[in-house]
């Protein structure tokens, strides 16, 4: 007796790619061209989080608004966050002992292949204690 084909009930001429794998391949595309879009907006923003955290800190430290403000442009410019958000989006906010950080800025996503842009509303409010912030679509 002939012994049994690991293809057997297949026939040739199948398709190279089953119709999961298609489905999921096309997931996968779907998800990184979406990720390509919104991820980097996403990415500068918990940055903006921590940067803000840590300038307070060290501004409640040292006691020196101007330093302050150079901590923050520094640690931008380190964690290489997009050009939108610089210390002109931030207020630096003193009030006897106590420190913040407030920014608010609109990142825009682009779509690649398409003309659409999506808008996202920023906020970070950052004190030696506490974080409050939103990555919001408009």
């Amino acid at each position: 007796m002939k012994a049994r084909s690991r293809f057997a009930g297949s026939r040739r001429g199948d398709a190279p790619i089953g119709a999961v794998s298609a489905i999921l391949l096309v997931l996968l595309l779907l998800g990184a061209y979406v990720i390509y879009a919104w991820f980097p907006g996403w990415w500068d923003y918990m940055a903006v989080r921590e940067i803000a955290q840590t300038t307070v800190r060290d501004w409640g430290n040292h006691a020196q608004k101007k330093r302050a403000v150079a901590r923050f442009e520094a640690e931008l410019k380190r964690k290489e966050v997009s050009l939108e958000i610089t210390p002109e989006v931030c207020d630096f906010i003193e009030e006897g002992d106590q420190y913040a950080v407030k920014c608010e800025w609109t990142h825009y996503a682009y779509y690649p292949g398409t003309d659409y842009y999506k808008a996202f509303d920023a906020y970070v409010y950052a004190t030696a204690d506490d974080v409050e912030a939103r990555y919001t679509p408009r």
